[in-house]
């Protein structure tokens, strides 16, 4: 079957994704360029669907029957991914609140860490520091500290960083499709009303 184009948004996400994870976890406040990337993130995987119903020339019943199936056999968890980021009914949803609203809903928590557990924390996904000066040991003094920035949804009451998140979303987006491919439901189902 050839989908391309559904194979494509789903690069385009995964993008999108490396960019959320290079700008996550960053030493310096930069959530502008987080949420740019979140917001073409959102719209990626949002896209995913209509392009595979599209390029598939399923009907939409069919889709819909097939896809509400796919979804009751998920693990509870994962089904509550899908009204979460992309909402079921009108005005919900991290895509719908990030187009049509005052953008995507989520927490930022910054917590202060030392220049010496910034390897261990960071690593090179923050980037390089050099600093020049007196030992700490010597002068007395503290160490200098840089805030760490966390992202955070809050899904179902419970704090869950954005980045993970997204993954998630895009594994089980990536499953779908998989899934739908190989079980090529437009050739062995009918639409219920």
């Amino acid at each position: 079957m050839d989908i391309k184009r559904t194979e494509k948004k789903l690069r385009e996400a995964q993008c999108f994704l490396g960019y959320l994870r290079s700008h996550a976890s960053t030493p310096f406040d930069k959530r502008e360029p987080f949420d740019f990337y979140l917001s073409a993130f959102l719209n990626a995987t949002y896209s995913v669907q209509e392009v595979l119903q599209v390029e598939t020339k399923i009907k939409e019943l069919v889709y819909k029957q097939w896809y509400k199936d796919w979804k009751a056999k998920l693990e509870a968890n994962d089904q509550k991914l899908f009204p979460f980021m992309i909402g079921e009914k009108k005005g919900s949803g991290q895509r719908h609140k990030e187009v049509h609203a005052t953008g995507a809903e989520y927490d930022k928590k910054g917590t202060e860490i030392s220049l010496f557990d910034y390897d261990t924390l960071c690593g090179d996904r923050c980037g390089r520091f050099e600093i020049f000066g007196s030992p700490y040991s010597l002068t007395g003094t503290a160490p200098p500290t840089f805030t760490r920035h966390e992202q955070l949804f809050q899904l179902d009451g419970e704090p869950k960083e954005v980045v993970s998140v997204c993954e998630k979303w895009l594994d089980l987006l990536m499953r779908l499709v998989h899934d739908f491919c190989t079980g090529e439901p437009w050739k062995r189902r009918k639409p219920t009303p």
